[in-house]
């Protein structure tokens, strides 16, 4: 049988799979739309939330690793452009040429999606239906009080898609919320804020090992921190205080042995959070779920 954290790594190389089939359609679309230079994620998170309004306070409740800044500044950015406009209390909403835009790159994605025949369409409409359950199970989570990364990418509340594939598609997206909502119920426990918290992962996994090296790995990620040197030394500084982590006579940090225990802690808690919904299916259910998604990404090899 299919073990619950190996039929979880399958669906995340689904997701990765699916995403490799429409990424040159979603690209063209993006280039289409003239915002080939332009923070596209933000926009497309104003319009997972439309026709609400989108703050940066709604993204940082979902992401809390990030300056303000960096969300503030790519949406005024966007009005600048005409994609969004203010919406009162710094928050804004799509205009009609961002609706256009965030619409045709959505659907660029679909309808490549709609063209894939791994396989038949029941077994297709089967794995949704499973997925679907899952999803379910993961918003009804009692420990996740706070679901604010399916809030910010507009799986909150009840939606549709065309097809199956589709579904698929999105809600393995929204399980990846999911787990974004059960890691930070793991950690907001310990007390340390977001960017500290996250300066403490990137030391337990070897990115980083200074307030120098910190901010160099910050500002070179997709979507940058906006947080300079200063701040993550006062991360370190932070750390430092908790006994999480220690420096050597060049100022290079190192989690301690009590670091890397709750470091691992918190990953540990994070799994059994998320992967306590998973009892909605069966050792069967889950075994098919992997099975068809193995199937999938097989199949989309063989079709390209």
């Amino acid at each position: 049988m299919t073990s619950v954290p190996q039929a979880w790594a399958t669906l995340l190389e689904l997701l990765a799979t699916l995403a490799g089939q429409y990424r040159e359609d979603f690209r063209q679309a993006v280039i289409h739309a003239g915002l080939a230079r332009e923070p596209v994620g933000i926009l497309l998170h104003a319009g997972d939330v439309d026709p609400k309004p989108l703050a940066a306070a709604d993204l940082l409740a979902c992401v809390p690793y990030y300056a303000q800044a960096s969300f503030t500044v790519p949406m005024q950015r966007l009005a600048a452009g005409g994609w969004l406009e203010p919406a009162g209390n710094d928050a804004f909403r799509l205009t009609d040429k961002g609706r256009a835009a965030t619409n045709s790159m959505y659907a660029a994605a679909r309808n490549r999606l709609a063209l894939l025949a791994p396989l038949p369409p029941a077994d297709l409409e089967r794995l949704a239906q499973l997925l679907r359950r899952l999803l379910v199970a993961c918003q009804s989570n009692p420990v996740v009080t706070d679901q604010s990364c399916l809030a910010a990418s507009g799986n909150a509340a009840s939606w549709r898609e065309p097809t199956p594939m589709a579904t698929i598609a999105r809600v393995l997206e929204a399980l990846t919320n999911c787990r974004c909502d059960a890691h930070r119920a793991a950690w907001r426990p310990t007390g340390l804020d977001g960017p500290t918290w996250e300066a403490f992962t990137w030391l337990w996994e070897g990115r980083a090992d200074s307030a120098a090296s910190l901010f160099e790995w910050s500002a070179k990620q997709p979507h940058p921190r906006a947080f300079g040197a200063a701040e993550y030394a006062a991360c370190l500084a932070a750390l430092t205080a908790r006994g999480l982590c220690a420096p050597d006579s060049a100022d290079h940090f190192a989690l301690t042995d009590s670091g890397r225990a709750l470091r691992q802690s918190i990953e540990d808690q994070t799994d059994a959070i998320f992967f306590a919904a998973w009892a909605e299916l069966t050792p069967t259910e889950i075994d098919d779920l992997a099975g068809r998604a193995r199937a999938i990404i097989e199949g989309s090899k063989d079709s390209q």
